[in-house]
């Protein structure tokens, strides 16, 4: 992709844009002035001749000389502001004979200049999870060679432990005080929750997020098709190891053009398509820990793991009901699988998830009504509700209608208060593989989707194509869905209930609160922009 920079000068930046035809050059003036040049003996005489012909240049092209150009000297070694002020004057221009006095009034250029390139981030850094689905050791190979093409500038991570992940975050984001520069892009290689723990170790070190180029390689990929850097993975294996080397290569471009527009002070990037994603903080109060959590695990009276400790994570869609339950069913499943190489190559992508599904969610959920459970939604904050009944028309929700339980929050506003047989938020709208369950996660710059299911899962089964597709309504209350940035959700069930996010398990929860963050995660995109004119 080639990017070409706008040129700047006196001429094109004046308030006001173009005031006129250029003056024709006078010729004559610049084939006299190199010839004194040359015939000048010492230095003494070539100054002298060049103001005198700069001062006859302006002369010709009626610029008085009044104009003055200041720029600041440098305050420190590594950054200095230059401002280029031209004061505001009167051109005269010759019209037809006449002259007219037009005042032009001149911008003032404050221009960010560098000195030290390492405090302008450069290159991309490729986080690989090399336990994900789509990641294979040729994957990982191909890549290195091809970041050793770049140089230092496309750096390499390939990691399969949350130690190692921990451990080249930390590296980036600290490379910015050493010789390295900090990375301009980084390009994690994984599912949704490769990308979640990212971004969450990112965060521990205190250090701002830089620009995000995501490859969707893990199971679900939810975030894959709104970010819109997949390469194709339906095709064979040579082809696909290109596909991924050509998007890389894009990304490093991108990278470049994004150094170029931040060394001239363009920090908002505008040659750069870039999607933004708010992220959610969900907080989970626990009463038995997920399998990977030993740190915060104890057992109860009865022998049983549990923990009352609150656990704290970012992510961009978490869930509670019927979607939990299928995903601690594929779980097991996976762990059943993972005993022959065949099963476990088959279970290990969408199809994993409807097999776990239909062989044993459903009939846990038709036989013993294992996915309902009895909870109280809130809110905080001003939200929105989708009113099917109208077509889809988007309605305010009054602040402080406290109907629910005195023991709630009285400053909260109860949504919702009932059974339901799943609870989901989602600041995509896609839940993973393209389902779309959340249509109205993006009708909302900085806010997220709730979606309340009520109906019975037979009844669901039948609309799966309308439910995975978006398009599914109910009229009669069954499916709620509300637009917000804060929502409480208070599970009333003494042993908790599932709880996950990124397809993650989260372990039984009795409360989950979810808040958008203010800042969203910024992804570069490699779709095609906005058609404007055909």
């Amino acid at each position: 992709m080639t990017t070409t920079l706008p040129s700047y000068s006196l001429l094109n930046i004046t308030q006001g844009g173009y005031r006129g035809p250029r003056q024709p050059i006078r010729w004559s003036l610049i084939v006299g002035c190199l010839l004194s040049c040359l015939m000048s003996t010492s230095s003494e005489a070539f100054m002298h001749t060049s103001m005198a012909s700069s001062a006859a240049t302006n002369a010709s092209l009626n610029v008085p000389s009044s104009t003055s150009l200041h720029v600041s000297q440098p305050l420190d070694k590594t950054m200095h502001t230059a401002t280029t002020t031209v004061e505001e004057e009167t051109l005269s221009a010759d019209n037809n004979d006449h002259h007219h006095e037009q005042p032009r009034k001149v911008l003032q250029l404050n221009r960010v200049l560098s000195e030290d390139a390492s405090t302008i981030p450069k290159g991309i850094a490729i986080i690989l999870n090399s336990n994900a689905r789509g990641v294979s050791a040729d994957m990982v190979k191909a890549i290195q060679e091809q970041a050793s093409q770049y140089g230092e500038h496309m750096r390499v991570y390939a990691t399969s432990t949350y130690e190692e992940a921990q451990q080249a975050v930390s590296e980036l984001a600290s490379s910015g005080s050493g010789k390295n520069p900090p990375p301009q892009i980084i390009v994690p290689i994984g599912g949704d929750g490769s990308l979640t723990t990212m971004i969450q170790l990112w965060y521990q070190t205190g250090t701002k997020l830089p620009f995000i180029g995501y490859l969707p390689m893990g199971t679900g990929n939810a975030l894959g098709t709104v970010i819109g850097c997949n390469p194709r993975r339906r095709i064979r294996k040579k082809k696909r190891l290109q596909a991924i080397q050509k998007v890389l290569a894009q990304l490093f471009e991108i990278a470049e053009t994004m150094e170029k527009e931040q060394a001239m002070g363009d920090t908002n990037h505008d040659q750069v398509d870039i999607v933004d994603v708010p992220l959610m903080h969900v907080t989970a109060t626990t009463t038995t820990a997920p399998d990977n959590d030993k740190k915060n695990k104890k057992k109860n009276k009865n022998g049983e793991l549990t923990t009352n400790v609150k656990q704290q994570v970012y992510c961009f869609f978490a869930g509670l009901g019927i979607d939990s339950l299928m995903l601690q069913d594929y779980k097991e499943l996976q762990d059943w699988s993972s005993k022959s190489r065949f099963w476990k190559d088959k279970f290990a992508s969408v199809w994993g998830y409807t097999v776990a599904l239909f062989t044993r969610t459903l009939p846990k959920c038709v036989a013993h009504q294992s996915h309902l459970v009895s909870l109280e939604v809130t809110t905080k904050e001003p939200a929105l509700w989708v009113d099917h009944r109208r077509g889809d028309v988007v309605r305010s929700i009054r602040l402080h209608n406290n109907d629910h339980d005195n023991g709630s929050d009285e400053s909260s506003t109860l949504l919702y208060k009932g059974q339901a047989g799943i609870v989901a938020a989602s600041t995509t709208p896609f839940y993973g593989g393209n389902l779309k369950l959340f249509p109205f996660a993006r009708l909302s710059e900085n806010g997220c989707q709730v979606r309340i299911g009520r109906i019975h899962p037979l009844m669901g089964i039948v609309n799966i194509p309308q439910i995975f597709s978006g398009a599914y309504r109910n009229s009669e209350m069954g499916c709620l869905d509300f637009i917000g940035t804060q929502f409480t959700v208070d599970i009333h069930a003494d042993e908790g209930h599932p709880v996950q996010h990124s397809g993650e398990s989260m372990g039984l929860a009795q409360k989950v609160e979810l808040q958008v963050l203010k800042e969203p995660v910024r992804f570069v995109t490699l779709l095609a922009p906005r058609l404007v004119c055909e």
